[in-house]
């Protein structure tokens, strides 16, 4: 088991990906990716076991860099109600101080998921945690 952060900008992290991913050979099946998403509601996780970007650059990268949506991965909902127009700004912004137990309850929830994703595979995590 490898845990890795790439030290590249999230929308270049394929290129990263791809090399931890041929060092270790990895198939993209066995690869976690762990994201923000600021179309899901702050708080909340969803997990996928393949699929599209659906829209986050970040993970378009690394499925162009893998060629394949073959890839399971964590969402962390960031998103608010009302969105500003600059979402660049906004992702990279601080999270107000008011909403620390929220993030930290989301953080403790997507740790959970890794473990289970882990342990007993996606398609459990799944039923757990989308429900």
């Amino acid at each position: 088991m490898v845990l890795a952060k790439p030290l590249t900008y999230m929308n270049r992290c394929g290129g990263a990906v791809l090399d931890l991913m041929r060092e270790y050979r990895i198939a993209p099946p066995d690869v976690l990716l762990i994201l923000d998403d600021f179309n899901l509601p702050f708080g909340r996780i969803r997990i996928r076991e393949r699929g599209s970007s659906g829209g986050h650059n970040g993970l378009e990268s690394v499925l162009a860099a893998l060629e394949s949506e073959e890839v399971p991965r964590i969402r962390l909902g960031i998103g608010e109600e009302n969105m500003p127009a600059d979402k660049a700004e906004f992702v990279l912004a601080d999270f107000p101080p008011e909403r620390a137990a929220e993030l930290d309850e989301m953080i403790a929830r997507a740790a959970d998921a890794v473990r289970v994703i882990l342990l007993e595979g996606v398609p459990k995590a799944l039923a757990v945690f989308n429900a």
